[in-house]
């Protein structure tokens, strides 16, 4: 049994167990967007397991873009209620797995530990979801570990690595350009900018956001109008039909990450005609790593990957509330509250 951990935003865990998939995902919990606060760092999210469950697991793979600080710490993943703490190697830039291995120490138990990359869980994640035998691989979102996405190809069982996006901030420009939008200083307003941009006509934006080297132009100090974000759409989905033609290889494409939330591009992608093919997982931004490094947990261990169930959107929680408790937790958190 193998479980995989995503310690960010969408902080989340996956289980894999005998062709049994099961994915808890924090926001479906605390009703909170994209779920990101203090205790997304650690392993907080494992104190609902108890120490005899935690033993049932081979292993237990780790994603998270602070790895940097976790090793500054000492591999310290503690609790308030438990001390997970781990010891072994860590990810470096341009390493060539993406995958590095040691253990985890709770409560006297030890449990073998590895840490995956954030852009080979991403890229696991859709590959061995998606039934494909040789495809591309696109990951693109606001930053990970060492850039903002990466370019992999596919072949049988294997992924290997062709590019790091180091400069590449599609996604980065997005969630910065729609912080703009409504004047946001934290918080995510991806899908609110994408969504007024239906309302707009780029024809009528003489602004240019994006520059050649897809950077936001931050500097432009104009009032944003609907036509504008029109036009900003129209440059991202751009920018990445520009990506992919790019380093096309294959004839079948696999995509996640954040970017991929986003209705306007994966419609353009299907229509472009680009890819005989094109596989979007349900899981596409940072709770779909979780996926990934149990995913990665398997082939080390020679378990079968059971690709039908995570073809499946419903492998999180069944949460069920009268219309009374979703009132009540409108009332509570306003605007965070997702359905």
């Amino acid at each position: 049994m193998i479980i995989g951990v995503n310690l960010n935003h969408d902080y989340a865990y996956c289980i894999i167990s005998n062709n049994y998939v099961y994915l808890r995902e924090m926001e479906r919990h605390s009703r909170l967007r994209h779920h990101w606060n203090k205790e997304s760092y650690t392993l907080t999210i494992l104190d609902d397991l108890s120490i005899n469950e935690l033993k049932q697991f081979d292993s237990i793979y780790l994603n998270s873009p602070n790895m940097n600080q976790i090793e500054e710490k000492g591999g310290i993943l503690s609790s308030h209620s438990r001390d997970y703490v781990y010891s072994g190697e860590y990810l470096t830039a341009n390493h060539p797995t993406g995958i590095v291995y040691g253990k985890l120490e709770v409560e006297g138990i030890v449990i073998p530990c590895a840490w995956v990359s954030h852009y080979h869980a991403h890229a696991a994640s859709t590959f061995y979801s998606s039934g494909y035998s040789e495809t591309d691989v696109l990951c693109l979102d606001g930053g990970g570990d060492w850039g903002f996405g990466g370019w992999f190809y596919g072949l049988n069982q294997t992924l290997n690595l062709s590019h790091q996006f180091l400069n590449c901030e599609l996604g980065l420009s997005y969630h910065s350009f729609s912080k703009k939008v409504f004047n946001a200083t934290k918080g995510f307003y991806e899908s609110k900018a994408m969504a007024l941009a239906g309302f707009g006509n780029k024809k009528n934006s003489t602004n240019q956001f994006l520059n050649k080297d897809t950077k936001w132009q931050s500097e432009l100090d104009t009032i944003i109008s609907v036509h504008d974000i029109a036009q900003f759409q129209f440059d991202f989905e751009q920018g990445v039909l520009d990506l992919i033609n790019k380093h096309k290889k294959h004839d079948y494409l696999c995509c996640a990450g954040g970017c991929f939330l986003n209705v306007s591009l994966n419609k353009q992608l299907a229509e472009s005609n680009i890819y005989k093919g094109i596989h979007i997982p349900p899981y596409a931004p940072d709770m779909g790593t979780a996926i990934g490094c149990a995913i990665y947990g398997c082939l080390d261990h020679k378990i079968d990957i059971p690709v039908k169930d995570l073809q499946n959107p419903y492998i999180g929680d069944n949460i069920c509330a009268s219309i009374a408790d979703l009132k009540c937790v409108i009332e509570q958190k306003g605007d965070s509250v997702i359905f």
